[in-house]
């Protein structure tokens, strides 16, 4: 009924119960599934509010993620008040409403113009693994045992001939950063392998170029047992089983991540192990290695990951091996592996997805083949962009429309093939309404993702952080960049970069415009400082100051100091923002440093927050504004928290502080995190941080998790100890608090704000949240004694409200019509009572 409804605009299930004895939770749950499976088949309804309806729990939400996935007609869910906004699943709802929004636009352009839509055919494999583990030999032998197109016949002669060194020189054949090569399926599907270099710094580069929108995908995890030295087998690696299970789930964990939630469509792992060959001829030399124990390591993590990945997946009744051990230069070891790839990829596919403009389609495999106006010139000016499209298909020459129908409808090509991820292209060359002079030099592509990849990003990094870090030394020996612990470079140390790097490119206008797409993409971030006013470009992401050491344990973290000074004192507070589920996912290496960039230019653009008032540094961002220092921090030790620490004086109000900074840093760290530039697959909640920790500034690593206390925790424990005095228990060593009592006091409240900081102390009675100690006191400057808290000074006072106002709904059932008699007349009635005659 709901599917072939035609009429309602507005749906609206608020406070849906369901209650009975027939009605488990299990029940419940699929009553919700099957709601979310018939609003596929919609074409109406607009809005959808879920408001305090029970029983929506994780399964209910992969069911809606599901439905956003084919239904572009919904603009607004809402889900205030439900175990949903509690675990901070609201940004993740809006940003799928926003990508659909966007993917709506594109279509309702191109079917204006009457071109025709298919249904998907393009898929990628991603080879992941840690150096030296097989991966680019395991590529090459999947293009041969397909024996399909590939990119590699539209080369230059002089590319074919590299290429043929690289291959026949191990040396040679480590990846750096990103390569992508293409194929053909016999059923004309568009295949495209992405090869990740294994080594930890360019694992960046391979968070910003995650598919961003769903697609179907293949991860092939590739391990080799054995260590290796300048390319020589050396022996097994040292617990070899352990360090499989370690790089596993750091690659699971890392996927899960960054990979967008989509409902039921689950991310495909299969697991390799290669060097069978190796094994074979040396097990005298080497020792034994156990397949059975990478088996049932493999069914741990099954198990661990069943919720958000398919690990071995079945296809199409081909059952997908626990492991497959093989030599990767043997194609009758590959094919099973391929079948089973081409296999899982048709069977997503099959599923009902949205279609795809076939011209988009067409482009996509024409450009992915680098024709020789690619190679030539890989960064392009948009309007080029535009021109390739016209000219290189035949649909477009076809369509009757205005010029200016034209444009929109080239734009929305250019704008799918960027989030099909075929092109790179600039946040302002997305913006199809900026037309000034000053916006069409930022409106860039990237045409070719090799050479963003390698020849630009990889080389920066492979430039920009030491030696030491790297396997083994870059094939281009430049001299390393010298920067400053926090990453700072001046204009010419930046354009020495880019001349290296660029060096073999002919056409110098390039060099200005991979400034500019650095800029553009979030990478890089210019700002003026000193008394000459000197142009610096803050880039953490790419270059490693001093202050970065190759393991989490040796970095050294520059301390943090308050400079805000106030006659009548400060006060302070602090918030964590951290993964909801940090076992199975993490905030990725290029999370923070993109969200500072994202930070310094949102503040600026809608606060007017200058330059001067924005410290950057590698591993924190001071804001000094309207009289008070915010610090946000992360601490790349963990990679599953961020944290907000604020000062402030005290005449000012707490509460609207905190209101600031819930909006315009939590909040945002939130938003950010669901974007394609953050970790779509993490679902992030916020915690509320020791007081005396942010006001000593203690160091990161002894701000341990006894430390924080989750405010929805916070709120249920103060609820709690609420209705038990509201109840009056016996036993307490608190005064119990009378329901007349909790009323006048909440109205005292809300009559005069002047008096919250009254209401809030009478609430000291009976709540209190104990902070284990830190380290000893008398040993360490650091050291905190364990102290017990009033749990409203850790909250705002429009949450305690909220609390308030609950514990009287759930009570007023004891006293008639929900009113206190009192002498002297009734009290006035709490918000949503009846009203009092």
């Amino acid at each position: 009924m709901v599917g072939a409804n035609t009429s309602v605009r507005r749906l609206g299930l608020l406070g849906l119960q369901i209650h009975g004895a027939e009605w488990s939770p299990t029940v419940l749950e699929d009553s919700w599934g099957h709601f979310f499976h018939h609003l596929r088949e919609n074409t109406s309804i607009r809005t959808l509010d879920l408001v305090s309806a029970g029983g929506l729990n994780d399964e209910n939400f992969r069911d809606l993620m599901d439905l956003l996935q084919v239904n572009f007609i919904l603009q607004l869910v809402t889900f205030a008040d439900t175990q949903w906004e509690r675990d901070g699943k609201s940004a993740l709802v809006q940003a799928a409403l926003e990508r659909n929004a966007k993917l709506a636009g594109y279509f309702s352009v191109l079917g204006a113009a009457q071109l025709s839509f298919d249904g998907a055919k393009a898929g990628r494999i991603f080879l992941c693994g840690v150096p030296f583990a097989g991966k680019t030999q395991l590529k090459v032998t999947m293009m041969e045992c397909l024996g399909k197109t590939s990119r590699s016949e539209s080369l230059t002669w002089w590319s074919k001939i590299k290429e043929t060194v690289v291959r026949w020189v191990p040396a040679l054949r480590r990846t750096e950063g990103i390569e992508v090569e293409l194929f053909y399926d016999k059923d004309a599907m568009t295949i495209s392998i992405w090869d990740f270099a294994g080594q930890q710094i360019f694992r960046p580069l391979q968070n910003i170029l995650f598919p961003k929108i769903s697609q179907a995908c293949v991860f092939l995890f590739v391990f080799n047992p054995f260590s290796k030295v300048d390319e020589k087998i050396i022996g097994l690696k040292e617990n070899v089983h352990d360090a499989f299970a370690d790089e596993l789930r750091s690659w699971l964990r890392f996927i899960v991540s960054n990979t967008q939630i989509t409902g039921r469509i689950r991310p495909q792992v299969i697991v390799v192990i290669t060097h069978k060959d190796v094994l074979e001829k040396g097990k005298n030399a080497f020792g034994q290695v156990s397949v059975s124990e990478f088996e049932n390591t493999v069914k741990d993590l099954q198990r661990e990951f069943q919720e958000v990945v398919e690990l071995c997946p079945e296809s199409s009744g081909q059952e997908g091996k626990l492991v497959y051990h093989i030599n990767a230069t043997l194609k009758q070891d590959i094919e099973p592996i391929t079948k089973l790839v081409i296999s899982s990829m048709k069977d997503v596919l099959s599923r009902k997805s949205p279609k795809v403009p076939r011209v988009c389609s067409d482009l996509v495999s024409f450009l992915l083949k680098r024709p020789p106006e690619v190679q030539t010139k890989p960064l392009w000016p948009c309007k080029q962009l535009y021109e390739f499209c016209s000219t290189n298909s035949e649909s477009l020459s076809h369509i009757d429309v205005t010029q200016e129908e034209r444009g929109k409808v080239l734009h929305a090509i250019a704008s799918y093939m960027h989030d099909a991820g075929a092109v790179c292209m600039t946040p302002t060359g997305l913006m199809e309404h900026v037309g000034n002079s000053d916006a069409d030099c930022k409106k860039l592509a990237v045409v070719d993702l090799n050479w963003l990849t390698q020849n630009i990003l990889g080389q920066l990094i492979t430039l920009g952080h030491p030696t030491a870090t790297l396997e083994r030394a870059p094939v281009r020996r430049f001299r390393q960049v010298e920067v400053d612990a926090d990453g700072l470079l001046n204009t010419q140390q930046l354009d020495d970069i880019l001349h290296r790097v660029l060096s073999e490119q002919k056409d110098k206008e390039v060099i200005p415009m991979v400034k500019e797409l650095l800029l553009e993409l979030d990478l890089c971030y210019s700002l003026e400082s000193g008394v000459g006013r000197t142009r610096y470009f803050f880039m953490p992401l790419l270059l490693a100051g001093e202050s970065t050491c190759t393991t989490s344990e040796q970095v050294i973290y520059r301390p943090l100091s308050w400079d805000v000074k106030s006659p009548q004192g400060s006060s302070y507070f602090g918030y964590r923002i951290q993964c909801r589920d940090p076992k199975r996912t993490s905030l990725s290496p290029a999370f923070y440093p993109r969200y500072q960039i994202h930070l310094r230019k949102r503040m600026g653009a809608t606060l007017g927050v200058k330059d001067e008032n924005f410290t950057f540094g590698r591993y924190h961002v001071e804001i000094r504004v309207d009289g008070y220092c915010i610090f946000v921090e992360t601490d790349v030790s963990s990679e599953n928290h961020i944290d907000v620490l604020v000062q402030f004086c005290k005449p000012d109000s707490r509460d609207r502080i905190i209101d600031f900074t819930r909006r315009q840093i939590v909040q945002d760290l939130f938003e950010f995190c669901a974007s394609e530039k953050g970790c779509p697959g993490v679902q992030l909640v916020v915690a509320v941080i020791r007081t005396k920790c942010v006001e000593d500034l203690t160091p990161k690593q002894l701000r341990s998790a006894s430390q924080v206390v989750l405010v929805e925790d916070l709120k249920d424990i103060l609820k709690k100890k609420l209705t038990t005095c509201v109840e009056c228990k016996v036993g307490l060593d608190m005064p119990a608090l009378s329901v007349r009592e909790l009323n006048d006091l909440y109205q005292r409240g809300c009559q005069d704000n002047l008096q919250m900081g009254e209401f809030l102390h009478a609430l000291e009675f009976f709540c209190f949240y104990p902070w284990p100690k830190i380290g000893t006191p008398d040993a360490s400057q650091f050291g905190l004694a364990p102290e017990n808290v009033c749990a409203v000074d850790l909250l705002s006072s429009e949450e305690v409200r909220e609390i308030v106002q609950t514990v009287w709904g759930d009570h007023k059932k004891f006293w008639p019509q929900g009113v206190l008699q009192v002498k002297g007349g009734p009290y006035q009635q709490l918000p949503g009572t009846s009203k009092v005659s």
